[in-house]
């Protein structure tokens, strides 16, 4: 959803930040709609943000000219403007850098049924069908959330209780999302005992899914190749 240098001063967004108090890790999983529909809508896109990072911070761009910054999920002009009359998500889990010393981190699979739990709860009730379709956008390191989720409801059976997604499903984006690793494995043998340092400064732990940026792991390329086949 390209806009031309030049174009005009850029749009403000109808959607405010998020306060930095509440933190992901406290808010668990849960769903939210950023754009206003009147109800004739025939799919749902649903976006996921990536490590260190929540909503809507992830999908607003910035720059000096207006920096309050637009929310292209939910700014009228972009993408609810492209995509026509569709139901708009955003999908906010713990992801967190650092973490509080005793709290007991919640594993990829917990997360993951809380995800399918959380799309149960919201289309379950809302839609009329259960063939509705559904879009998915993953920014960066959310794809390991969004493919351990999509890869667990297709080993289970489709039932009346649940959204069966694979069968829902019409199509992914992945915004830049290393599907082997990504670059910073270059130097996190010398970052990680940095990050391991600052975060015991501030009485914090390092989050487990940090690891999943140092390198192409067994486990992710498992992920990889079950992904690709069952989608």
């Amino acid at each position: 959803f390209y806009a031309p240098a030049g174009s005009g001063t850029a749009p403000s967004s109808p959607a405010k930040p998020a306060s930095d108090s509440i933190r992901s890790t406290q808010r668990g999983v849960h769903l939210s709609q950023v754009n206003e529909d009147n109800g004739d809508t025939d799919i749902d896109i649903i976006a996921i943000h990536s490590l260190d990072t929540k909503s809507p911070d992830t999908w607003i761009w910035k720059d000096q000219r207006n920096p309050n910054g637009v929310n292209w999920l939910a700014e009228p002009e972009l993408l609810p403007k492209e995509v026509g009359k569709a139901r708009i998500f955003t999908l906010d889990w713990p992801a967190d850098l650092f973490q509080p010393l005793d709290l007991v981190p919640k594993h990829d699979g917990e997360i993951v049924t809380l995800l399918i739990n959380s799309i149960n709860r919201e289309f379950l009730a809302k839609n009329k069908t259960r063939d509705r379709p559904i879009l998915f956008i993953a920014s960066c390191l959310g794809r390991i959330i969004l493919m351990r989720a999509l890869t667990t409801a297709a080993d289970h059976e489709c039932t009346t209780s649940c959204y069966c997604l694979r069968k829902v499903i019409r199509g992914i984006i992945f915004l830049a999302t290393p599907f082997r690793g990504t670059s910073f494995q270059e130097v996190a043998h010398w970052v990680d005992p940095g990050l391991t340092a600052w975060a015991l400064i501030r009485d914090r732990k390092v989050s487990k899914l940090f690891d999943s940026i140092k390198g192409s792991t067994f486990d992710l390329e498992a992920l990889v190749r079950k992904f690709t086949r069952v989608y």
